[in-house]
């Protein structure tokens, strides 16, 4: 059982790793978020573990269809003939949702357990700070690491950025509806 584990945990950093490194050559990258199409939208959910990523995707498996939630861990982003994309990938969270499909980018929602649920947009710097943060970015390569952070600038420019303070309850799905 042990040996079983520590392949599967070796295999999983392995399949990361090289697509870190594709991604930062395609334009992309990958980023600690859950994701959800709603409406045709590509909405991601950024934060550190703890924050909420799968408990919005629970909240979004009620109102939307399965294969629509792409992730509740990890999402790639990418620009492709000049939009954004947001796609699913197999390295899922607590929730276990992790969808092969995509959706034009809509907005980038950076979250936080609250109070009350509020939307709040967020400066340029404001967002690059948490990207810099949540993005698993390629640091052994000086290039790719380069690359990535200038796809920042296209994303910041591209796609609209929020802070998200949530409850969670279905109360934020229609805030969340209403921002985009």
């Amino acid at each position: 059982m042990y040996q079983k584990t520590v392949f599967e945990l070796f295999r999983r950093f392995i399949d990361q790793f090289l697509l870190i490194n594709l991604l930062s050559r395609r334009d992309g990258f990958l980023l600690h978020a859950s994701g959800v199409i709603c409406e045709e939208k590509g909405l991601c959910f950024i934060g550190p573990s703890g924050a909420g990523k799968s408990t919005i995707l629970r909240l979004f498996s009620k109102v939307v269809r399965k294969e629509d939630l792409l992730n509740d861990d990890r999402l790639a982003l990418r620009k492709r003939d000049g939009r954004w994309r947001v796609h699913g990938t197999p390295y899922h969270g607590e929730f276990r949702a992790a969808s092969p499909v995509s959706a034009d980018l809509a907005a980038l929602f950076f979250i936080r357990q609250a109070k009350h649920n509020y939307v709040r947009p967020l400066s340029a710097g404001e967002v690059c700070r948490e990207l810099m943060v949540q993005t698993l970015i390629p640091l052994w390569d000086k290039t790719a690491s380069e690359r990535v952070i200038e796809l920042f600038g296209s994303l910041l420019t591209g796609v609209r950025a929020y802070e998200l303070g949530f409850l969670p309850d279905a109360s934020v799905i229609d805030l969340i509806k209403k921002t985009v």
